[in-house]
């Protein structure tokens, strides 16, 4: 994080947005974050490598907000207040999207870029990163990995799990640098092709325009559409592809499942707003390709103005807003794998309450799932709802808007990034209160680290002889 913020006040200062005093102030204090993090490896080395799930769970969530509090800085040195700064922070490093400033176009390059580069570290996962870079955790790093990584993870990849977190980052540096090329070669400039790249393999999707994607050609348009939907698969199928079990992919439920959510979520999409909005047919498959999957994948881009939407259409929306992409992906959301499981539960209930004797059992991919993990999906959902009705309730009594409500709650808990209704679909948040932007912060939180990381802490047992 130290070398982020230094690459931040050189830039700044290289390209004359803040004076020397500023410039100078800014390498004292990376100074100082790079001593403390010193200080804190050395004598925290013989802790790291016996770590207890305890202790793995308080890490992740600590890391977390220490990365984001030291995100606040660059916001902090343009003049933002604390919520805001914090705020926009949260909605970086979480992949979420949301802002609270009303003029994109308008802000410093440094600050821009410093966006950017906090959604795509995000979107990997700072521990993953943090797995990778130190050696000496051990046992304890696969806690961390699981801890970290969203959704449920495929298993045994490589042998050693520093060897997997290392070929993630390779994948994932592999296809930001594929895209930056893409993005230029299509007309953008090198800081917007790298803004941009940043933010869509991430699935996070600031901008560097007010209009977001709408700004750019429909050719530019497809390509965001292709590698969101990349960036919604479980990062572990591309690892496959270079591995004797390649053939596993074609095999892989949540992936298909995926796929086909996306297919025929867009053409119901793409059906209701040409019938409804008027437009050629081209046009009305790419903003409905874009939206669908901007939305699914909890990007968070935006090609039109969503509140023009029939309700129709962002009910549709607002579906998608829970569901996210797969599990071991950079997206928000429930996550494919649940909700794939939790139909099928259902439908094998359903069988069963008409054949009572049904000798049978729930599988995927022709593989049995184990009770506990249906129980557990269930569990998961049901907390996921719980949490998103009472963010719903606590912005209604601030905002008095039920449907504006409805949608920031879950747009939040989601890391979706636009929300409906009154708060805008551009993700501008800058109207809301200061308590409405702490609250929508703890539900990005919430849901980037996939609720039990942080509900555990609040648990009297987990104070219990710690």
């Amino acid at each position: 994080m130290s070398f982020l913020l230094l690459a931040f006040f050189l830039y700044a200062y290289g390209v004359g947005e803040i004076s020397s005093l500023d410039f100078y102030e800014g390498l004292i204090l990376v100074g100082f974050f790079f001593i403390a993090a010193f200080l804190m490896r050395q004598f925290g080395k013989s802790k790291l490598a016996n770590l207890t799930s305890k202790d793995a769970i308080f890490s992740v969530t600590l890391t977390w907000l220490l990365i984001v509090i030291l995100g606040t800085i660059p916001f902090l040195f343009y003049g933002e207040n604390w919520v805001n700064a914090f705020f926009e922070s949260t909605s970086g490093f979480t992949t979420t999207g949301s802002t609270i400033f009303a003029q994109i176009d308008t802000l410093p390059k440094s600050l821009l870029l410093w966006r950017s580069t906090s959604q795509w570290i995000g979107g990997m996962g700072i521990i993953v990163l943090f797995v990778t870079i130190i050696p000496s955790l051990g046992k304890a790093s696969k806690m961390l990995f699981r801890s970290e990584v969203p959704g449920p993870v495929k298993e045994n990849l490589t042998p050693h799990l520093r060897d997997t977190a290392k070929q993630l980052w390779i994948l994932y540096l592999a296809l930001t640098i594929i895209l930056i090329v893409i993005y230029k070669l299509l007309g953008l400039t090198y800081f917007d092709s790298i803004n941009h790249a940043f933010t869509t393999i991430a699935t996070a999707g600031f901008s560097t325009k007010n209009e977001s994607m709408a700004f750019f050609s429909p050719q530019v348009q497809w390509v965001a559409i292709i590698f969101m939907t990349l960036g919604g698969i479980n990062f572990g199928i591309f690892l496959l592809l270079i591995t004797p079990n390649r053939r596993k992919i074609l095999q892989d439920s949540e992936t298909k499942f995926y796929l086909i959510m996306i297919f025929l979520g867009s053409l119901v999409f793409t059906a209701i707003y040409f019938l409804s909005q008027g437009n050629s047919l081209s046009d009305s498959l790419r903003i409905s390709f874009f939206t669908v999957v901007s939305i699914l994948t909890t990007t968070g881009y935006t090609n039109v103005n969503m509140s023009e939407f029939s309700f129709g259409l962002q009910a549709l929306l607002i579906i998608f807003f829970f569901l996210g992409g797969c599990g071991g992906s950079t997206s928000g959301g429930i996550k494919m794998y649940r909700i794939l499981l939790t139909l099928r539960s259902l439908t094998f209930q359903i069988k069963k309450s008409l054949d009572p004797y049904l000798i049978s059992s729930i599988k995927i991919a022709k593989v049995k799932v184990e009770d506990n993990v249906v129980l557990n999906v269930f569990i998961f959902v049901l907390v996921y709802l719980i949490f998103f009705f009472l963010g719903s309730i606590l912005f209604f009594i601030d905002t008095q808007d039920f449907y504006s409500s409805f949608s920031l709650a879950a747009s939040s808990i989601g890391n979706v990034g636009p929300s409906l209704g009154n708060v805008g679909s551009e993700g501008n948040l800058a109207m809301l209160s200061d308590f409405a932007k702490l609250l929508s912060i703890f539900l990005m939180l919430l849901g980037r680290l996939e609720l039990f990381t942080i509900i555990t802490l609040f648990h009297p047992l987990f104070w219990k002889r710690y």
